[in-house]
């Protein structure tokens, strides 16, 4: 799932990340592969972050790329077909992630192998258990193509540091990037994980999404998505 839309139709994915940390600076590469079709992506990021006090500020580069897509047709109007001749169907980061070619004329899009993304987080951390904040994205290759999200998530803490719940919530906001035929609603998302430290280096998670279809993508066809994710995370 990306943005609201899905990536990988009926389909699951497994995917991973590697991530290294100097001081304030990170790098990572994220990749994933679809378990039932030939979805494909990668994804390489740098980011930097600035803490002033209670608050924190992220700018960061993500290079996206796609080998394998998985292709739908999208049309947006009963009137209005719109081709897609790579089109594919990722949270998280989201974050799922893909470039999107956008048509003006017809006010729908498509999906490329690429894209080269600038974004920044900006939130805050002065309340206790909880960390609001704001996200954005703007797609180089294609202008307009930016998004907007504004989210809450909750850290539960429930036995010591080994069992801890996370619940979010998230607003999602089209500007350009998943359509141009509508700039505004995109999606409203909310889930809970679950993360158990099995020791210093080694803790599992579980988690629950559900994503809420508003207008953006209902101009593409999409609609409600729910999901489950698992994982193991390895840190060092």
């Amino acid at each position: 799932m990306h943005y609201g839309v899905d990536e990988t139709g009926d389909y699951g994915a497994y995917t991973t990340e590697l991530a290294f940390r100097i001081q304030k600076f990170t790098v990572s590469v994220w990749s994933g592969f679809g378990t039932g079709n030939d979805y494909q992506e990668w994804d390489f990021a740098a980011a930097y972050t600035f803490d002033m006090g209670t608050v924190f500020f992220v700018p960061g580069y993500n290079f996206r790329y796609q080998p394998g897509i998985v292709e739908h047709e999208h049309s947006e109007s009963p009137e209005e077909d719109h081709e897609h001749p790579e089109t594919s169907g990722h949270e998280e980061h989201g974050e799922a992630h893909e470039h999107h070619e956008h048509s003006h004329t017809s006010g729908g899009h498509s999906h490329s192998t690429y894209a080269n993304e600038i974004f920044f987080v900006l939130g805050t951390k002065a309340i206790p258990y909880v960390t609001p904040s704001m996200l954005f994205v703007c797609d180089l290759n294609n202008t307009p193509g930016s998004y907007l999200e504004i989210r809450v998530d909750g850290a539960i803490p429930l036995y010591r540091e080994i069992f801890q719940l996370q619940p979010y919530a998230l607003l999602g906001l089209n500007l350009g990037y998943n359509t141009t035929a509508y700039y505004g609603w995109n999606n409203f998302q909310f889930g809970l994980k679950a993360i158990c430290k099995i020791n210093h280096f080694i803790s599992i998670l579980g988690g629950i999404n559900y994503s809420v279809a508003m207008t953006a993508l209902k101009r593409i066809d999409q609609g409600n998505q729910v999901w489950a994710s698992v994982g193991v995370t390895f840190a060092y």
